[in-house]
């Protein structure tokens, strides 16, 4: 990932001389409020060549001509920066890493975050169409059961028309049993109008033979002479 400078060195080195002018330590931190603008990495970086040019001034001491106290000076910045820079380039490398792994996590968060949110809308949606199906296999099992039911009054009623069918094709039949029926009946209560008339003869004949019987006794007992 490139590292996009928004600040150059004079700035940060002003900012950093009106610090120490004022009597404020100048970090990162403080420097960078201070422009308002810049990278961290980028800032430490550059402090640290601030201080690095300040030091031969820092370690300037009385009693000495000035140019072998610049020599010196010279030497040591020249010794310190040789031993700093290896330092320097892995620290600003690591500080970068870093910014880069702290840009990443902030970036993987908001994905987490929006994944998290996308996964309780999917939980959401799933609930409802859960739901949903609840309501659609109630209303499947009610539907079924409905059907099953009318497909037995169906049956029932299919029975009944083929028994009413049956019936119907059975009238004629019983129809002419019934005239028959009739007829014999009507035949029978002839046949016993005229039985009846015959038992009334019979029996009127059967009482003239008795009333003759009986005469013709008496005439026979009164023939005979009394007895002596």
């Amino acid at each position: 990932m490139g590292r996009e400078v928004t600040a150059t060195f004079e700035q940060v080195a002003k900012v950093a001389d009106n610090l120490v002018a004022g009597g404020t330590k100048p970090t990162a931190r403080v420097v960078r409020d201070a422009l308002g603008r810049g990278s961290m990495t980028t800032i430490v970086s550059m402090l640290k060549q601030w201080r690095d040019a300040r030091a031969p001034q820092l370690m300037l001491t009385p009693g000495l001509p000035d140019i072998a106290l610049r020599s010196i000076a010279d030497y040591v910045h020249e010794r310190v920066t040789a031993a700093k820079t290896p330092l320097e380039i892995e620290l600003d490398e690591r500080q970068q890493a870093i910014a880069d792994l702290g840009a990443e996590s902030e970036r993987q968060a908001r994905v987490i975050e929006e994944q998290s949110s996308q996964l309780e809308a999917l939980r959401a949606e799933l609930a409802i169409f859960k739901a949903r199906v609840t309501i659609l296999e109630a209303g499947l099992a009610e539907s079924r059961e409905e059907t099953a039911k009318e497909r037995q009054a169906g049956d029932a009623v299919r029975v009944e028309l083929m028994r009413a069918h049956l019936r119907l094709e059975a009238v004629p039949g019983l129809e002419s049993e019934l005239d028959a029926a009739r007829e014999k009946l009507a035949a029978e209560h002839e046949a016993r109008v005229e039985a009846d008339k015959g038992v009334a003869v019979l029996a009127a004949e059967k009482s003239g033979l008795e009333v003759r019987l009986r005469e013709a006794t008496e005439r026979r007992l009164s023939s005979y002479p009394p007895a002596q």
